[in-house]
């Protein structure tokens, strides 16, 4: 685009800066971005213990446990969004 026309170029530069380049839109999401990606971490851990156990769930009838459990960290990571 600097190659065809430099004026063009340089006014959209200057009207539409890059949103990685504007340092309060990085302030603002850094941390409810890592907070939230810290979450679904958790919450993902959590299926996998759940999903890797579903045997001793079973035997333990344990479903109802499980459920809840999952259930309790869905609506805190919906609460998060």
């Amino acid at each position: 685009m600097i190659y065809m026309d430099w004026m063009l170029s340089l006014i959209s530069a200057v009207l539409y800066p890059s949103p990685r380049c504007d340092p309060a839109h990085r302030q603002a999401c850094a941390p409810r971005l890592g907070g939230m990606q810290e979450q679904m971490g958790e919450t993902a851990a959590l299926l996998n213990e759940s999903f890797a156990q579903a045997r001793t769930v079973r035997a333990y009838r344990l479903e109802q446990t499980e459920t809840t459990r999952a259930g309790a960290a869905f609506q805190s990571c919906i609460a998060r969004c």
